[in-house]
């Protein structure tokens, strides 16, 4: 009986990606993943290169079918650099810190230094390091109490906020695992028109209006309790029928 191929670091090619087929690369459970595109001289077709390492040895990739996988092959420069051909590259995670993984980012530091681009913003992806409640805020009470304007006055002009108005049960019943990710710390591919975009979670706050609770528009216990422990909740509360006064309700 032959035995089952297994590693850590897979390398895979995919022809012209659907959106979910991006957005099911970029939610494997990898320590660090790559994605890097380029358009074929010849055939003018775009080639996906994707880089997978898991924490564990695994078997073959599976989960997109007629993806072809090979263990891959040297160290992490190397792959970052074949996969970096039209500037077209995301990655996510951080490489093992090994010694191979190491002497990788001290070769990429080396190099730029020498190159003078120390002060330029990093090529990779940061995460966001603070409390996640510092970043996203969810704004609960009755019609016409103020939460737009809090919402918009919530962050300074210069820090990219996102919006999520009139959040409810029926909005939210079929995406809290989205939720979840949209208020995380991590980057993910996200659809838009004709393709996929990366985006990294940390780059933005994420400010929700709502009627309702978190604990009424996620049912589920499970999903609840995710989406507190990430949100700062306000709840603005009714003291006559002409004003309104908002207090903090977050745990800590």
């Amino acid at each position: 009986m032959c035995a089952v191929l297994r590693a850590r670091r897979w390398f895979g090619t995919l022809f012209e990606p659907t959106s979910d087929q991006l957005a099911a690369i970029a939610l494997q459970p990898v320590v660090y993943g790559l994605i890097g595109q380029h358009i074929g001289q010849r055939s003018c077709r775009i080639h996906t290169h994707v880089l997978l390492a898991y924490a564990n040895p695994r078997v073959r990739p599976t989960f997109i079918p007629g993806m072809y996988w090979d263990p891959a092959p040297g160290d992490y420069t190397s792959i970052r650099s074949y996969c970096d051909k039209d500037d077209d590259i995301y990655e996510w995670g951080a490489t093992p810190s090994g010694r191979k993984g190491l002497q990788d980012a001290w070769n990429h530091f080396v190099d730029t230094i020498k190159a003078g681009e120390v002060d330029k913003d990093s090529q990779f992806l940061k995460n966001y390091e603070g409390e996640l409640a510092h970043k996203n805020i969810w704004l609960v009470g009755p019609t016409g109490c103020g939460k737009s304007r809090m919402a918009h006055e919530a962050f300074p002009p210069e820090e990219k906020c996102v919006l999520i108005e009139d959040a409810d049960p029926t909005m939210c019943k079929f995406i809290a695992h989205y939720f979840k990710i949209w208020c995380d710390r991590y980057p993910f591919i996200a659809e838009k028109k004709g393709g996929a975009i990366a985006v990294n979670a940390s780059d933005y706050n994420l400010v929700v209006t709502s009627q309702y609770t978190i604990d009424e528009c996620f049912p589920e216990e499970r999903d609840a309790e995710a989406i507190r422990r990430r949100f700062d909740v306000f709840e603005f509360k009714e003291e006559d029928s002409l004003s309104f006064t908002w207090k903090s309700v977050t745990l800590d």
